[in-house]
């Protein structure tokens, strides 16, 4: 096995978005993330909202959970799961919905 180097993924000048968090202590907690924003699911004749998901790190977003609310390209999200591990143990991910702001 190899460990990759995954802060090639998480720069925000390449690949991750910035996510913004404001802290109940009134701080903001910045990290990056791969946020995955799919346009529409096409199933039938139906359009089906899709999924928008983050990714990060363990680490860079402690504490983030269900109803948290994050601004990710100026736009602002509420987390709609509880994050989970993904199976290697070294990312996270929780599903989100766009909300006003």
């Amino acid at each position: 096995m190899f460990a990759e180097n995954m802060s090639v993924f998480f720069n925000i000048e390449e690949h991750a978005d910035e996510a913004t968090r404001l802290m109940p202590d009134g701080s903001v907690q910045k990290a990056a993330v791969i946020f995955d924003r799919p346009d529409a699911l096409f199933v039938g004749d139906m359009v089906q909202a899709a999924n928008v998901e983050i990714l990060y790190p363990v680490g860079s977003l402690d504490g983030l959970d269900h109803g948290d609310k994050l601004t990710i390209n100026a736009l602002n999200w509420k987390v709609t799961s509880l994050p989970e591990r993904t199976e290697d143990g070294r990312m996270m991910k929780a599903q989100l919905k766009e909300v006003n702001a």
